[in-house]
């Protein structure tokens, strides 16, 4: 959980909205989703 929060997308998010580009947002949106298909990987890898 740790980890997700350090990710771009939640950094961007608490930012002003006026520094940040859609580019930017949609990057980080990017690997924020592939982060969290990591984390689903290892977790089904547990089960």
């Amino acid at each position: 959980m740790d980890k997700l929060l350090k990710t771009e997308l939640i950094i961007l998010m608490n930012k002003s909205s006026q520094e940040i580009t859609n580019e930017k947002m949609q990057r980080a949106y990017g690997e924020f989703i592939a982060h969290i298909d990591n984390v689903r990987f290892e977790y089904e890898k547990v089960i």
